[in-house]
């Protein structure tokens, strides 16, 4: 945000941001609220802790607070660079997307300027840079609600948290050099059909992003949506969760953090082959805490 702006005026300005000069390509032959195929846009709106804390403190999720730094034994880790606004837009155009994208930049320009952006994709058919389908484990549709929205009778009901990365596969020339067989031990799954290896190895990404509690796992909703050019690649990680809390202990597995004093720290593979470059946590309100706060749609 810029300097001179309040958490509030900031929130409140994002309102704008969900009609449909955002939201859809208006195609002025036909009107314009007619969108022509591919044209209208999705948007995801969060709020940097310090942000929601000041205009919605009732409103804070538990466990909810900026990213934060971890570090491995041999100094590799994850920085912590929070910010205070982020908008997700996705769409089939990309022309829709990035035009969508200036008109943002244009209604915010009055409470805050761009720090960071990354147009991403989706490869093949949801596949990582390292060939491996992306989400396998994630929860299905009638599951989401409970893995990724806050529960009813807790602070922030409706919303959702969630830890925003930029990684960079500066090490993936080294990855592709391996057996398919070294490749599906690092990940934890076959390359092919993205089934889970039996028995799974310890260190890989699967296994050290696997979070037990009470005999139970702990899931989360996530995409690892790739950007690149022929001179980098990388996926910006994007992780929604009803507690914050198993983001940041999934990430501490994956670089050792959870390790018991004295033993030795288990690390991912996958991390000898891509390495965070950000990390930003955001809340993403529910329609009713967004109104309560100025910034609901305009539209019921």
């Amino acid at each position: 945000m810029l300097p001179d702006v309040s958490a509030a005026e900031a929130v409140r300005a994002t309102a704008d941001l969900w009609n449909t000069h955002i939201t859809g390509t208006p195609y002025s032959a036909a009107g314009p609220n007619v969108h022509p195929t591919g044209g209208a846009i999705g948007i995801v709106i969060g709020f940097g802790p310090m942000v929601w804390q000041a205009v919605a403190p009732h409103e804070m999720p538990v466990n909810f607070g900026p990213a934060v730094a971890i570090e491995a034994a041999d100094g590799r880790g994850v920085p912590a660079t929070q910010r205070d606004l982020w908008v997700w837009l996705s769409g089939s155009n990309y022309d829709a997307v990035v035009t969508s994208g200036l008109r943002v930049v244009t209604d915010l320009a009055k409470v805050a300027t761009v720090a960071a952006e990354q147009v991403c994709f989706v490869r093949q058919d949801n596949r990582t840079w390292e060939g491996f389908l992306d989400g396998t484990e994630n929860p299905g549709p009638f599951d989401i609600p409970d893995v990724a929205y806050v529960p009813a009778d807790e602070p922030g009901a409706g919303g959702s948290t969630v830890i925003v990365q930029r990684w960079i596969n500066d090490a993936i020339d080294d990855f592709d050099q391996l057996s398919e067989a070294a490749q599906e031990a690092v990940f934890g799954r076959t390359k092919r059909d993205s089934i889970e290896l039996r028995p799974l190895p310890p260190t890989s990404h699967v296994a050290r992003n696997l979070l037990i509690e009470n005999g139970v796992e702990l899931d989360i909703y996530r995409r690892n949506i790739p950007f690149g050019t022929v001179s980098e690649r990388g996926y910006i990680f994007v992780g929604f969760a009803a507690d914050q809390s198993r983001v940041t202990r999934m990430l501490q597995r994956m670089y050792g953090a959870d390790a018991a004093p004295g033993a030795k720290p288990m690390v991912d593979e996958m991390t000898k082959y891509t390495r965070p470059v950000s990390s930003s946590s955001y809340f993403v309100p529910s329609l009713e805490a967004l109104g309560k706060v100025g910034a609901a749609p305009e539209s019921d």
